[in-house]
């Protein structure tokens, strides 16, 4: 560089002083990093705005972005390094004649960690890079090139002096290693150096701090002395930070070690594990297998021996089986008087403890296509009970006028295949028909309680069913709304209609009319008396939600040549 520039530069650096204002902040690789800066120029003006991480700007003194100092991560930054706009000025490269203008180039020197660049157009320009760097004139021409490992094809030789390299008057980039990259900012008062080199986070190896033993059987092994550490430590490290990162999540008392936090989490830990049992995972976890076997165990109790037994002794895995008490099975067949539960019982009991799920509209809308059973090993349930006689709606008359004795008792049930409680209840009542269709003196081996079957007579009572969704003719003629509904008939009239413990069930429209009561069983019909059009539309809609049943006419004397005698409630 030129003696001239030099001897600005000293003078520079003469005026700025050490007080407490605007002052200098010096530092080279062996000093403290810049931190928490705030230093003004003496005309007031912003000059540097440091944090205390290193990063921020600093300023020029017409107010421009002289430096940019960004943090990469705890160790690495990035520094950026502009130029000064005002005056603006131009600059001529020798081998061009356009000129350059200054507001063009405003990016001097950029530096991340040994990797960047440094430089002006009229100037000599060093380029660095991860693999080398690159050393040009203000002609363009490369001067010298170098790569950091030194042990790579062509890898040339690194500078012997330092690369000093004036980006302006306020900007100095020097270049000495890869380690030891500076640039400087002077300004009217203000002084600092930007480390810009690469930094790791150790230098040595632990090779330098071992010795090797020179004498015994270990003889010539390097024993390490270093006070980092090692691989296994780090390891340690890492599963104690996660462990204490899934305690924010999932606490557990026997991850802490605050006294009275932890006894907060034993207590909750006493309170709430319990119900993990009711948790379940949709894959086999842990020791399944034991708890199934020890769960068939329970179901099946191995009696003790009696000293008259033959043959091969049964084992479960090779080892003998060893017999236990079945007093918590018996106990679960009983009820709370002792006495001995019924099949029916026991079968409600079992249904209750593990309900039928209910079928999708999918299957329900299947028409037949998952209706061929399933073939599984040892055959299929054998169906309890016998099943119901199936009525077509259009029959029902003539099967009670012709197939039904007057004096018996008809049960109709009004069931759809598609409902579930509908399918409850044709089981009950295939159970009831059995016993139907058997002699009185056969009675007494059904499931159902031995008090129900006494009270049963042969030939008085008949149940058959009827599907819903084979025809609407019977849901119009007995106002059924719902399923299942049971209809009983006794000398082929309908005597009730009941749901037979379920629901309650009017057979009657229901309605807002608050003249109907519950004996009647639909309502009166009615004369609609309106000239206007649009209001006999308004007032039909009306009577149409209402379920009713009328007659319209324009004017009071048009019904009555059709009906004479009018009774003033339906007028």
């Amino acid at each position: 560089m030129s003696n001239q520039g030099d001897a600005q530069l000293d003078a520079l650096e003469s005026l700025v002083t050490k007080s407490a204002g605007g002052t200098r902040a010096s530092g080279s690789s062996s000093s403290t990093e810049l931190r928490d800066l705030n230093i003004k120029y003496p005309t007031g003006e912003q000059a540097v705005l440091l944090d205390d991480l290193g990063c921020g700007f600093c300023y020029y003194e017409t107010g421009r972005v002289a430096v940019c100092v960004s943090k990469v991560n705890a160790l690495q930054k990035r520094f950026y390094f502009y130029e000064s706009s005002s005056p603006p000025f131009i600059w001529t490269c020798p081998d061009d004649d356009h000129p350059l203008d200054s507001r063009t180039k405003l990016l001097l020197c950029s530096i991340d960690e040994h990797v960047g660049s440094a430089g002006r157009p009229d100037g000599t320009k060093l380029v660095l890079t991860k693999d080398g760097a690159i050393l040009s004139d203000a002609k363009h021409d490369i001067i010298k090139t170098w790569r950091w490992d030194v042990h790579a094809q062509n890898a040339g030789t690194p500078p012997s002096e330092p690369i000093t390299i004036q980006l302006n008057e306020c900007v100095t980039f020097k270049f000495v290693t890869r380690k030891h990259i500076v640039v400087k900012f002077v300004n009217t008062g203000v002084s600092l150096e930007f480390q810009c080199g690469e930094k790791l986070k150790r230098d040595d190896t632990y090779l330098q701090h071992s010795q090797r033993i020179s004498h015994g059987p270990q003889r010539g092994k390097l024993l390490v002395d270093t006070h980092h550490p090692t691989l296994i430590q780090r390891q340690k490290q890492i599963e104690v930070a996660s462990l204490e990162k899934r305690s924010k999540q999932h606490p557990r008392s026997q991850d802490l070690s605050h006294a009275q936090i932890k006894q907060v989490v034993q207590s909750l830990e006493h309170s709430f594990d319990a119900y993990e049992g009711c948790q379940v995972t949709p894959y086999c976890t842990g020791p399944w297998l034991q708890d199934a076997h020890n769960q068939t165990l329970a179901e099946l109790p191995v009696l003790p021996k009696t000293g008259f037994e033959v043959g091969k002794e049964p084992t479960i895995y090779g080892h003998d089986m060893q017999p236990h008490s079945p007093m918590h099975v018996l106990e679960t067949l009983q009820d709370s008087d002792g006495q001995w539960l019924s099949s029916l019982d026991i079968r409600e009991r079992l249904e209750k403890a593990n309900p039928i799920l209910p079928r999708t509209a999918v299957l329900c809308n299947a028409s037949g296509r998952y209706s061929v059973d399933i073939q599984v090993p040892g055959g299929s349930a054998a169906p309890e009970g016998k099943r119901l006689d199936r009525v077509a709606a259009h029959h029902l008359d003539e099967y009670l006028k012709d197939e039904c004795p007057l004096d018996q008792l008809v049960v109709v049930a009004c069931l759809r295949e598609d409902d579930r409680l509908s399918r409850h209840a044709e089981k009950v009542l295939e159970l009831v028909n059995e016993i139907l269709a058997d002699s009185q003196g056969d009675l007494s081996s059904h499931v159902l309680p031995q008090s129900l079957v006494a009270g049963i007579v042969n030939c008085k009572y008949r149940l058959v069913k009827l599907d819903m969704a084979e025809s609407r003719e019977i849901a119009r003629r007995f106002r059924i709304h719902a399923t299942p509904t049971f209809l009983m008939f006794f000398e082929g009239k309908l005597v009730a209609v009941s749901s037979l413990g379920g629901l309650a069930l009017r057979i009657a429209p229901t309605t807002k009319n608050v003249h109907l009561t519950h004996r009647m069983d639909q309502p009166p019909r009615t004369l609609l008396v309106q000239a206007a059009a649009k209001q006999q539309v308004h007032n039909e809609k009306i009577l149409r939600k209402e379920l009713f049943q009328w007659d319209l006419a324009l004017s009071a004397e048009v019904p009555y040549p059709l009906h004479p005698v009018l009774q003033p409630s339906i007028a």
